[in-house]
């Protein structure tokens, strides 16, 4: 068996590793997605990175425990596996909590979700912030307008980085909001420091718009054949769909082979 010249992979994981729901629900991997990266441990430091808060990606990782970090929330909490101590935590300040609440009522929104690193908080009393210490603000299914309204609104807060989130229904999309530092692409800055691997030693493996700053910190480019195109457009490998295990072959081709 060749020794891959990478070091790390990191792969994002609804869409990637595993069919997602859209619901929120978490679904777990094939066995031979599961089987593949229980042996690309033996040659690579295996990394997670997810718009999920740590309690919803635990089922996973608790069949599957990698031997790298797992950058949570796009990037606003960083987790070392083996000892699950957070070595990295970013937070919404008040500022930003207070213009994100007040865009809620100009452009009408319901309710927005909050994260606390622990729980969702259903944020519906906009004359209320919630007090505790809070990782993103996740607004569900706007329309394309409406998001697109909300993103340029939020380019004058510099605290803030916007993450679109695929959805189901045509037409919508979900928008995660978090701290300016909070993305998949400084955490795998992060990341490559705490490994001590170059950029261009790291696989990253993704299918969402989210995913764009994770393939864009690593040397290796790999966007799983569901992918959305503009993933596509700069990956350097499109693998097979997530429904076809192509995490699965991405690992033979490019660790194992």
């Amino acid at each position: 068996m060749a020794m891959s010249k990478y070091k790390a992979l990191i792969t994002d994981y609804d869409g990637t590793l595993a069919e997602t729901t859209y619901e929120g629900d978490l679904v777990l991997p094939s066995i031979n997605v599961i089987e593949s990266l229980v042996k690309a441990r033996k040659f690579i430091r295996v990394n997670l990175a997810t718009a999920r808060p740590l309690i919803a990606i635990k089922p996973f990782l608790e069949i599957c425990p990698l031997n790298g970090y797992v950058i949570l929330v796009n990037g606003a909490q960083i987790v070392e596996v083996g000892n699950m101590k957070t070595v990295i935590k970013r937070t919404l300040n008040r500022q930003s909590l207070k213009t994100i609440v007040e865009l809620c009522k100009d452009w009408e929104i319901e309710y927005v979700y909050a994260n606390n690193f622990e729980k969702d908080i259903k944020i519906d009393n906009f004359e209320k912030l919630p007090d505790d210490d809070i990782a993103d603000v996740y607004f569900d299914g706007i329309d394309l307008k409406t998001a697109g309204g909300i993103e340029q609104k939020l380019k004058a807060v510099a605290e803030v980085a916007v993450h679109r989130i695929l959805l189901k229904d045509e037409g919508k999309i979900g928008l995660d909001v978090t701290n300016s530092k909070a993305t998949k692409q400084v955490a795998i800055h992060e990341v490559a420091k705490l490994l001590g691997v170059t950029h261009d030693e790291m696989i990253g493996v993704g299918d969402g718009p989210n995913d764009m700053p994770l393939l864009m910190a690593c040397g290796l480019k790999v966007a799983m054949g569901n992918a959305v195109e503009e993933l596509k457009d700069i990956a350097d490998f499109v693998a097979s769909s997530v429904k076809e295990d192509g995490m699965v072959e991405v690992i033979n081709k490019f660790v194992l082979g």
